[in-house]
C-alpha cells in the first residue's frame, strides 16, 4: 500500500517495463544492459583472463615465441586453490566470483520484469 496518495500507483499485475511513467527507451535499455552484462560475465568466466608469452628477437631479426608461460583464469585459480588445499579461499572465490554476480543480475532482471 502507498502511504503517499500523490505517489504513482501501478495496477496489480503491471510490469515495471510497461509502466506509463517510465520511458520505453529506458525500460528496454535496462533489460538490454542486464542481459548484456550476464553475457559478458559468461564470456569472462570461460575464457582466460591473462596469457603470458615471452618473445625473443635474435641478432638476425628472427622472432622466437615461447609457449605460454602462464594462463590465468578463474577455473585455473580455483583449481590451484583446491589442489593446494586452500579450500576456504576456493569456496570464497566460487561464491563471490561465480555465484553471486549471476544471482544479483538475475535478481535485478526478475525485479525489473516481474508483475507487481
Amino acid at each position: 500500500l502507498n502511504a503517499d496518495p500523490a505517489a504513482p500507483h501501478r495496477p496489480n499485475g503491471q510490469v515495471s517495463t510497461l509502466s506509463k511513467t517510465v520511458p520505453k527507451a529506458f525500460c528496454y535499455a535496462v533489460v538490454f544492459g542486464i542481459v548484456g552484462t550476464i553475457c559478458l560475465f559468461v564470456v569472462a568466466s570461460v575464457t582466460p583472463g591473462v596469457e603470458i608469452q615471452v618473445q625473443f628477437v635474435d641478432s638476425m631479426g628472427q622472432i622466437w615465441n615461447t609457449p605460454y608461460v602462464a594462463e590465468l583464469s578463474l577455473d585455473n585459480s580455483v583449481g590451484g586453490m583446491i589442489t593446494s588445499g586452500a579450500y576456504f579461499i576456493a569456496v570464497l572465490a566460487i561464491l563471490f566470483s561465480l555465484i553471486w554476480p549471476y544471482v544479483k543480475l538475475f535478481g535485478m532482471l526478475y525485479v525489473w520484469l516481474a508483475p507487481m
